[in-house]
């Protein structure tokens, strides 16, 4: 065979490929052994990881206390809202970004004050509202989409994006 290629036949089966890489691969060096050193264990990946994951942890510890604070919460979206229209007011654009916005935000209203439950699939199937029909069981007359929590936190998202 020459070294031009010209006289060698191609070979389309994969399991050959794969054979032919495998025999080619043990005929390599071994690969260098880890270091040990705890500061250079994984580069700039884990450097990143690891930032990234102090900063979901302080994030989360963040949300966990103001959790029972909905007045308050609900008080600082609201400055972070009227900054936003502010600056958009000011600057003059932005308009499609705050009518995407505004969109999604109506979107997020309707699952918050819809129902869990929808009354009407609900009577079709026969599935409707139970009354309690024990001591233990709890009423619980409606029960929403979308709650409270998780509606103020995918607004405050889309204020940290914006």
């Amino acid at each position: 065979m020459g070294w031009d290629g010209m006289h060698e036949i191609p070979n389309p089966s994969p399991l050959n490929a794969m054979m032919d890489s495998s025999s080619t691969a043990s005929a390599s060096a071994p690969a260098p052994a880890a270091s040990t050193h705890s500061s250079d264990s994984g580069g700039p990946a884990a450097a990143l990881s690891a930032a990234v994951a102090t900063a979901s942890r302080r994030f989360q510890h963040l949300l966990d206390r103001s959790t029972p604070y909905v007045g308050r919460r609900w008080l600082g979206l609201a400055g972070v809202v009227l900054v936003y229209a502010l600056r958009a007011w000011f600057v003059g654009g932005y308009y499609i970004v705050t009518y995407a916005l505004g969109i999604y935000l109506l979107n997020l209203l309707i699952a918050f004050l819809s129902p869990q439950v929808d009354p009407e699939l609900a009577e079709v199937l026969g599935e409707g509202p139970a009354l309690p029909t024990r001591s233990s069981d709890e009423f619980r007359p409606f029960v929403r989409r979308l709650p409270e929590f998780k509606f103020w936190l995918s607004i405050v998202k889309v204020g940290a994006c914006l």
